[in-house]
């Protein structure tokens, strides 16, 4: 039987394809790995002349759920045992794969001993990986046995009805998707048995998740997900129609190819097997064993193809390599660091101090020449132009003045200060200018960059190494999602509350859907980009498509202030008035609440009035303010309840979620506050993820972390989606 693999098909390859084959007899394609858009193939069957029959797998397997509640019922246990055996295979996993990486690193003057560690430390992993695959298909055998699909008559009518369309067919597409859903409908509905193996019969033609569902080991790989890069991981065996090859589609996009040592780990593990790419515009074809690239120049575009089952890491350089191809001795490239070092010292203000003649035209063309703040290495240099008796740097990092003063440069109106900021800082901050004893406060009329929130705006410092997140900007290819504003009447807060609702884009009414509740909604909205982040994340499959209502305090900070009231809206009225309305998954682990500062402070005395209801805790900058002795907080009248609910909760603390994102930055007053929350609430039992960034107390900090929180608690299937 020949097997035709293609690469991604972003830009189509695979309508070519089919207009080469014969012209009689219709095309069956399997789009289940996009589950419930299955239907949505109009491009496909335009791509292949309308001549296609969509096999509906997935449209299939849900009438069997419907029809037959005994093996529906067989099913979901199995799913479960094989996650909770995949949960421990991934915690083992890590640590043997730990061990490979730090014996990459171990300089040990034994090559010959740290080699021998190394490959004895692989084969661990490979043994491992081997084992685990072996349970999985054990599993899954002993769940058919006792099943027997093929005496069950719903599952047996499906498979003729395949079976009859497959006999007539001039080829089989199957297509991208889930590349789960994708091996579970092919093995229920049993295609490789349906298949004719004849050499000159009609072809497998398949790409991305379809091409691995066809191997004899799925291997699940994602080196740049949202949560950083994993590790690869068995997932089972497809229909083993391709035996010991791993299928990589999109390498590229997906792998950190450019990392030798990782790769080389790679290849090694899934050794005897060869790692094949598959890159946009590859063609592959596989007659009786034999791997043949029918069209390699299709991939120019990508570098050469990956040769017929060529190694992964071909072509990539080693670390040793790159260092001798330099060309130069110890002594000359540390003359040389020397120097460079000694040009970046000097900055461009005091370049500019040293320049003769120093007039208003040097300084007119330095600040054509400069974006303010300068940003020279881990220095920042701030400006302000003009006549002044006074001029500061008014902002808010803990641990500096917060008035930062600038200094005339002689002979001129610039005046200057230059401020040390580590890699990746962002701060917010705005000028003070003292003239004739009268004291102006405004933006930075030479920054550009503005940060709003809801009581105005600041100019904005981007030390080196920060950029704003690509996945915070608009993604014209994102799907984007609606705003749906609804009022739900309280009795507990005696008002109409409005509630702005967003639908992912996708939504169905026969899907569930996990649910995030937001406090200060309309500003996470206004001022963190929330539904472009939404959009965003769920488009590149970071996070799961999930229900988010976005809420609008009253007195924000009575309600917010562990209010019982507030509580009892949330989890009294509007959860029970969304989940009767929309398809939620009703559960605690499909349930989260969010906030910052203030709203953090209300998620966690909601969670805590209601331990039982909500799994998850997403907490940003929390206002978590304490005394450990005496009464003086320093936050003022509206912390006292705050206060009193926090030093009670750290005196006796309970288990509220399950997990807890919390997120501070390292330049705010609350950072001390909420670090020391984090082993009070992993002391409670549950589990948490902390983050800290250097950033202030700020709406753009908390974008910046909305991806690392949201894909933790609502995780997308990103490692198990192929295009």
């Amino acid at each position: 039987m020949r097997v035709i693999l293609l690469g991604p098909q972003r830009s189509p390859t695979v309508g070519a394809l089919v207009r080469s084959l014969p012209p009689d007899g219709p095309v069956a394609t399997i789009t289940a790995g996009w589950q419930e858009r299955e239907p949505d193939d109009n491009e496909l069957s335009a791509l292949l002349g309308t001549r296609d029959i969509n096999l509906g797998l997935y449209r299939r397997w849900a009438d069997t759920a419907e029809r037959d509640p005994e093996y529906a019922r067989g099913e979901r246990r199995l799913q479960q045992l094989i996650a909770e055996r995949q949960e421990l295979y991934l915690l083992r996993l890590d640590h043997a794969l730990q061990a490979v990486y730090a014996l990459q690193r171990y300089e040990e003057p034994d090559e010959a001993l740290r080699s021998e560690a190394l490959t004895e430390a692989i084969a661990a992993v490979r043994e491992l990986d081997q084992a685990h695959l072996r349970h999985v298909n054990t599993m899954r055998g002993e769940f058919f046995a006792a099943l027997r699909p093929h005496d069950r008559p719903v599952i047996a009518g499906h498979r003729a009805a395949v079976a009859d369309v497959l006999r007539g067919s001039a080829a089989l597409v199957i297509a991208g998707g889930h590349v789960g859903v994708l091996a579970d409908v092919l093995h229920l509905f049993n295609v490789a048995a349906a298949l004719d193996p004849a050499p000159d019969a009609a072809p497998v033609i398949a790409w991305s998740a379809g091409a691995m569902a066809l191997t004899d080991r799925i291997v699940l790989f994602g080196d740049r997900s949202a949560r950083g890069p994993g590790h690869a991981e068995i997932y089972g065996s497809g229909l083993s129609m391709l035996r010991d090859v791993v299928l990589l589609p999109h390498a590229r996009a997906r792998m950190l190819l450019d990392d030798t040592p990782r790769m080389a780990a790679f290849t090694q593990r899934f050794a005897p097997a060869d790692c094949v790419r598959l890159e946009s515009g590859t063609r592959i074809e596989v007659d009786a064993g034999a791997w043949k690239y029918e069209d390699p120049s299709a991939s120019r575009d990508e570098g050469p193809p990956a040769s017929q089952r060529a190694p992964l890491t071909a072509g990539l350089r080693s670390d040793e390599g790159a260092t001798r191809e330099a060309g130069s001795s110890p002594g000359a490239r540390r003359r040389a660091g020397q120097q460079s070092r000694a040009g970046r010292n000097k900055l461009s203000i005091n370049r500019l101090r040293d320049r003769r003649p120093l007039d208003a035209a040097a300084v007119d063309r330095f600040l054509a020449r400069h974006q303010v703040p300068i940003v020279e290495g881990n220095r920042c240099t701030f400006l302000f132009r003009g006549e002044a008796d006074e001029v500061f740097v008014v902002h808010r990092i803990v641990g500096l003045p917060d008035h930062l003063p600038l200094r005339r440069l002689r002979g001129t109106d610039l005046w200057y200060a230059v401020l040390e900021l580590p890699e990746g800082s962002r701060v917010e901050y705005q000028l003070e200018v003292v003239r004739g004893g009268q004291r102006n406060r405004f933006n930075d009329p030479l920054n550009p960059r503005l940060a709003h929130s809801p009581v105005g705006s600041s100019s904005v410092c981007y030390a080196q190494g920060y950029q704003v997140p690509d996945w915070a900007k608009h993604d014209p290819e994102a799907r984007p999602g609606s705003l749906v504003d609804v009022v739900v009447p309280s009795r507990a807060l005696r008002r109409d509350n409005p509630v702005t609702l967003y639908l992912p884009a996708r939504f169905r009414r026969t899907a569930r859907y996990p649910l995030l509740i937001v406090h200060d909604g309309g500003d996470y909205l206004q001022y963190a980009a929330a539904k472009t982040v939404l959009d965003n994340l769920i488009h590149r499959l970071d996070m799961a498509e999930t229900i988010v209502a976005f809420t609008y305090p009253g007195d924000r900070l009575a309600e917010y202030a562990n209010s019982a009231a507030h509580a009892r809206f949330l989890t009294a009225e509007l959860l029970p008035r969304l989940e009767a309305e929309f398809p939620l998954a009703g559960t605690p682990s499909g349930r989260c609440l969010m906030g910052a500062s203030f709203g953090a402070v209300a998620c966690l005395a909601t969670a805590y009035r209601y331990p039982d209801v909500y799994g998850s805790l997403l907490l940003q900058s929390g206002s978590f303010v304490f005394t450990d002795i005496g009464r003086d907080h320093g936050g003022g009248a509206p912390f006292e309840p705050v206060v009193r609910f926090v030093n009670r909760y750290r005196a006796a603390p309970r288990r509220v979620a399950d997990r807890l994102f919390v997120s501070c930055g390292v330049y705010e007053p609350l950072i001390t506050p909420n670090r020391s929350m984090v082993p009070v609430f992993e002391a409670a039992g549950m589990t948490v993820r902390y983050v800290e960034a250097r950033d202030g107390h700020s709406w753009e900090n908390w974008r910046d972390r909305l991806q690392e929180g949201l894909s933790w608690i609502f995780p997308g299937p990103q490692k198990y989606v192929y295009e």
